[in-house]
C-alpha cells in the first residue's frame, strides 16, 4: 500500500472511532428528553431540556424497560407523564 491509502484508511478509523464516542457519550439527555416525547409520555423537549438530567435518564430507561413507573433519589414517578406517585 502506499502513503496515500494509509493516511486514508488511519482518517477513516480515526472518524470511525469519534464518531463511535459521540454517539455514546453525546448530548444524552436531549437523546432521552426525545426518546420520552416519541413515546408518547410527554409532549414537548424543550420543557424536558429543563428537567434533572438523572430525571430524565431515569425516566427514558423506564419507559425502554417498559415499566410503568420509576424511583429516583426514594420518589416513585410514572412514566405516564413523569408525575409522582401517591
Amino acid at each position: 500500500m502506499n502513503k496515500n491509502v494509509k493516511g486514508l484508511i488511519a482518517v477513516l478509523i480515526v472518524g470511525a472511532i469519534v464518531f463511535v464516542v459521540y454517539k455514546k457519550f453525546g448530548n444524552t439527555k436531549k437523546n432521552d428528553a426525545s426518546y420520552i416525547v416519541s413515546s408518547g409520555k410527554h409532549g414537548n423537549v424543550e420543557a424536558l431540556m429543563t428537567f434533572d438530567k438523572d430525571y430524565i435518564k431515569a425516566w427514558a430507561n423506564a419507559i425502554r424497560n417498559k415499566q410503568e413507573t420509576f424511583t429516583l433519589k426514594g420518589v416513585k414517578y410514572n412514566t405516564q407523564g413523569g408525575k409522582i406517585v401517591k
